[in-house]
């Protein structure tokens, strides 16, 4: 938004709210925090294995 000269961020936000769009970037969710438990243990496992081979 080079009219407002705004960061792209902020333009979003902005836009969003023009548009009645509720942005959320809340990582709190019980599904996220699953998600990256199980994605953490994958890496962990990867990182094991090619560290012995």
């Amino acid at each position: 938004m080079k009219i407002r000269k705004c960061e792209f961020k902020d333009a979003l936000f902005y836009l969003a709210e023009r548009a009645g769009i509720d942005i959320n970037f809340d990582d709190t969710t019980d599904k996220n925090k699953e998600q990256k438990e199980r994605l953490y243990k994958i890496n962990i496992e990867a990182a094991r294995f090619f560290i012995i081979t």
